[in-house]
Protein backbone atom coordinates (compact mmCIF):
# COMPACT_ATOMS: atom_id res chain seq x y z
CA UNK A 1 0.00 0.00 0.00
CA UNK A 2 1.22 3.47 -0.75
CA UNK A 3 0.96 6.36 1.69
CA UNK A 4 -2.34 7.65 0.26
CA UNK A 5 -3.94 4.21 0.54
CA UNK A 6 -2.79 3.85 4.14
CA UNK A 7 -4.12 7.30 4.99
CA UNK A 8 -7.47 6.49 3.35
CA UNK A 9 -7.70 3.19 5.24
CA UNK A 10 -7.02 4.86 8.58
CA UNK A 11 -9.53 7.62 7.87
CA UNK A 12 -12.26 5.13 6.97
CA UNK A 13 -11.60 2.77 9.87
CA UNK A 14 -11.01 5.25 12.68
CA UNK A 15 -12.07 8.81 11.92
CA UNK A 16 -15.76 7.95 11.50
CA UNK A 17 -16.30 7.54 15.25
CA UNK A 18 -14.84 10.83 16.46
CA UNK A 19 -12.34 13.39 15.22
CA UNK A 20 -11.64 17.08 15.55
CA UNK A 21 -12.81 19.47 12.83
CA UNK A 22 -12.11 23.15 13.49
CA UNK A 23 -11.62 22.41 17.22
CA UNK A 24 -15.05 20.71 17.43
CA UNK A 25 -15.53 16.99 17.95
CA UNK A 26 -17.34 15.49 14.94
CA UNK A 27 -18.67 11.99 14.35
CA UNK A 28 -20.06 10.15 11.34
CA UNK A 29 -21.76 7.60 13.59
CA UNK A 30 -25.48 7.74 12.76
CA UNK A 31 -26.55 6.99 16.34
CA UNK A 32 -24.38 9.76 17.71
CA UNK A 33 -25.96 12.21 15.28
CA UNK A 34 -29.54 11.06 15.83
CA UNK A 35 -32.40 12.64 17.77
CA UNK A 36 -32.06 9.77 20.26
CA UNK A 37 -28.87 11.30 21.59
CA UNK A 38 -30.72 14.44 22.66
CA UNK A 39 -33.28 12.30 24.51
CA UNK A 40 -30.67 11.03 26.97
CA UNK A 41 -30.46 12.55 30.44
CA UNK A 42 -27.82 15.29 30.73
CA UNK A 43 -25.41 13.11 32.77
CA UNK A 44 -25.41 10.32 30.15
CA UNK A 45 -25.09 12.84 27.33
CA UNK A 46 -21.99 14.32 29.04
CA UNK A 47 -20.49 10.81 29.41
CA UNK A 48 -20.90 10.12 25.69
CA UNK A 49 -19.53 13.55 24.76
CA UNK A 50 -16.53 12.89 27.03
CA UNK A 51 -15.93 9.53 25.37
CA UNK A 52 -16.02 11.13 21.93
CA UNK A 53 -13.60 13.85 23.02
CA UNK A 54 -11.19 11.31 24.57
CA UNK A 55 -11.28 9.24 21.38
CA UNK A 56 -10.68 12.30 19.18
CA UNK A 57 -7.81 13.45 21.42
CA UNK A 58 -6.16 10.03 21.07
CA UNK A 59 -6.90 9.46 17.39
CA UNK A 60 -3.26 9.90 16.33
CA UNK A 61 -2.11 7.30 18.86
CA UNK A 62 -4.91 4.93 17.87
CA UNK A 63 -3.85 5.19 14.22
CA UNK A 64 -0.16 4.70 15.08
CA UNK A 65 -0.87 1.65 17.27
CA UNK A 66 -2.93 0.10 14.49
CA UNK A 67 -0.14 0.65 11.95
CA UNK A 68 2.38 -1.01 14.26
CA UNK A 69 0.10 -4.04 14.59
CA UNK A 70 -0.62 -4.18 10.85
CA UNK A 71 3.09 -4.02 10.04
CA UNK A 72 3.84 -6.83 12.49
CA UNK A 73 1.21 -8.98 10.79
CA UNK A 74 2.47 -8.30 7.29
CA UNK A 75 6.12 -8.85 8.25
CA UNK A 76 5.45 -12.50 9.12
CA UNK A 77 5.15 -15.25 6.58
CA UNK A 78 1.68 -15.76 5.15
CA UNK A 79 1.54 -19.20 6.79
CA UNK A 80 1.84 -17.62 10.22
CA UNK A 81 -0.92 -15.08 9.66
CA UNK A 82 -4.54 -15.71 10.44
CA UNK A 83 -7.38 -13.61 9.09
CA UNK A 84 -8.76 -13.04 12.58
CA UNK A 85 -5.56 -11.74 14.19
CA UNK A 86 -6.63 -8.11 14.06
CA UNK A 87 -9.97 -7.05 15.44
CA UNK A 88 -10.38 -3.36 15.98
CA UNK A 89 -12.95 -2.30 18.54
CA UNK A 90 -13.50 0.79 20.63
CA UNK A 91 -12.31 0.47 24.20
CA UNK A 92 -11.40 2.97 26.90
CA UNK A 93 -8.68 2.52 29.48
CA UNK A 94 -9.49 3.67 33.01
CA UNK A 95 -6.44 3.00 35.15
CA UNK A 96 -5.96 -0.77 34.92
CA UNK A 97 -9.49 -1.42 33.61
CA UNK A 98 -10.46 -1.72 29.97
CA UNK A 99 -14.02 -0.60 29.30
CA UNK A 100 -16.00 -1.45 26.18
CA UNK A 101 -19.13 0.28 24.87
CA UNK A 102 -21.30 -2.36 26.59
CA UNK A 103 -19.90 -1.15 29.93
CA UNK A 104 -21.54 2.28 29.49
CA UNK A 105 -25.28 2.14 30.18
CA UNK A 106 -25.84 5.39 28.26
CA UNK A 107 -24.35 3.89 25.10
CA UNK A 108 -26.38 0.71 25.52
CA UNK A 109 -29.53 2.81 26.02
CA UNK A 110 -28.72 4.86 22.92
CA UNK A 111 -28.11 1.73 20.84
CA UNK A 112 -31.38 0.14 21.98
CA UNK A 113 -33.29 3.31 21.07
CA UNK A 114 -31.61 3.44 17.69
CA UNK A 115 -32.35 -0.20 16.90
CA UNK A 116 -35.87 -0.44 18.29
CA UNK A 117 -37.02 3.14 17.73
CA UNK A 118 -38.40 3.09 21.29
Amino acid sequence: MDEDEVSDLLRKKFDWFARFENTQVRSNCKLLNSPYLESLPERELRIIQGMLRAYAENLTKIREDCLVKLRSLTDRSSKARRSNELLVTIAFVDGSRILYPKDFPSLVQLFVKGVTGA
